[in-house]
């Protein structure tokens, strides 16, 4: 009884590591003679030592071959242990569970289509070895296992819905489409599963219908804030401003502490050159715990364009809490000369000048030095310029000016 309980208290990969260690174990009883030369053996290959192994080996050893092959990505190795040890019906479980392994890594559908067929790896099981393969970074061989696994189950919801967010994320458009239609089929009260559709006909340029799914879905699962967002985008790239902001109120309004959505109502009026409605929208994002550097960029620029310099540089100087990025940096510097603040500014080129930055910046940073008249600061930059560059152009010319002029 008391076993009975440990084995249900079992993880899966538990009592499969069980059951792989009773299988070695049993080999071994089994094969007493040779006892002595197979624990050495064993500890070899545990200690990943190459060790030959004779192909009448007992199935345990060609197990833990296997694996040390498998886990050194020395596939064709870690397949022909696994193929030797099938045959022996005490190992057959393990072995198959691992040559279909094999097969989703060498991308060899027919061979994961006959392998991972059976108890060894059921439907399930091919959907936790996707996700495992896409962590690994493993993404075509990840999405051949989900496939795998919708058709040996065509009712799961779940591969269905694994299947077609790895499709969307390699922009599979097409095929992603049908796979999340199926999921929605199974599992129609998921409003993520919506969002992904809306972002898959996005990705098709299909427009119109991204536009009624959305209106559907928001009616559907009016709690959910992704739905509002995703149908604000579409607005937007159909041109239809009007409508975009009209979802981004209704966000605000259901959802007043969203600075997301207070953000992108200050990216509207700024876009109308409303400066003024645009400050106060950006003032309420960060008031509302924005994080994002941008977001309180775009406050200072709002504030200095709406003629209240001591916000927007006040502003600048809270940015700096949030670790903006160089390219940021740089647009910051400029706002810092044109509020007036230019030790503020030149601290902040300086701060930029010395980093490992594209070209582009460089030069940037080259002529905002130049036109404050920090003329060997800028001669510097220059340098850097063409040190990274040495056929550019334009820094070419503009530091001969530099130096030729009074």
């Amino acid at each position: 009884m008391m076993l009975a309980e440990r084995w249900r208290q079992l993880s899966l990969r538990g009592r499969v590591g069980l059951m792989t260690l009773v299988a070695s174990l049993a080999g071994l009883l089994l094969t007493v003679p040779h006892a002595r030369e197979n624990l050495l053996l064993v500890r070899a290959l545990k200690e990943g030592v190459p060790t030959p192994l004779p192909d009448d080996a007992p199935a345990a050893l060609h197990l833990l071959a296997a694996n040390t092959a498998f886990n050194a990505g020395e596939w064709d190795s870690a397949a022909y242990h696994w193929e030797l040890a099938r045959h022996d019906a005490r190992a057959a479980f393990p072995a198959q569970k691992g040559l279909c392994r094999v097969a989703l890594r060498r991308l060899d559908r027919p061979a994961a289509e006959r392998y991972c067929a059976g108890n060894a790896m059921q439907p399930f099981l091919l959907v936790m070895e996707a996700q495992a393969l896409w962590r690994d970074q493993q993404r075509e061989a990840a999405i051949l296992a989900a496939e795998v696994a919708t058709q040996r189950d065509p009712q799961n919801g779940e591969a269905w819905s694994v299947l077609a967010g790895y499709l969307l994320a390699e922009e599979r458009y097409a095929e992603a489409f049908v796979a999340n239609e199926r999921a929605l089929a199974l599992s129609p009260d998921a409003p993520w599963l919506y969002e992904r559709q809306a972002r898959i006909l996005m990705g098709l340029e299909r427009w119109d219908e991204a536009a009624a799914l959305l209106d559907d879905a928001v009616r559907q699962f009016p709690d959910t804030a992704g739905l509002y967002f995703l149908a604000a985008e579409v607005a937007r790239k159909q041109g239809d401003t009007a409508a975009a902001e009209q979802w981004y109120t209704r966000i605000v309004e259901r959802w007043p502490d969203d600075w997301r959505a207070w953000n992108m109502l200050g990216v509207l009026a700024r876009e109308r050159g409303e400066w003024e409605t645009a400050l106060e929208h950006f003032r309420r994002a960060v008031e509302k715990g924005s994080d994002s550097p941008w977001v309180w960029y775009s406050y200072a620029q709002a504030a200095m364009q709406a003629e209240r310099p001591a916000e927007a540089e006040q502003a600048l100087d809270d940015l700096w809490a949030f670790d903006p990025p160089p390219n940021l940096q740089l647009n910051m510097a400029r706002l810092y000369w044109q509020l007036g603040a230019a030790a503020k500014a030149e601290q902040t080129l300086d701060r930029i000048a010395p980093l490992d930055i594209p070209v582009d910046w460089q030069l940037g940073v080259a002529r905002l030095y130049r036109d404050m008249g920090l003329i060997e600061k800028a001669r510097r930059a220059y340098e850097r310029v063409l040190d990274a560059d040495p056929q550019h152009e334009a820094a070419r010319k503009e530091l001969d000016a530099l130096q030729q002029s009074p």
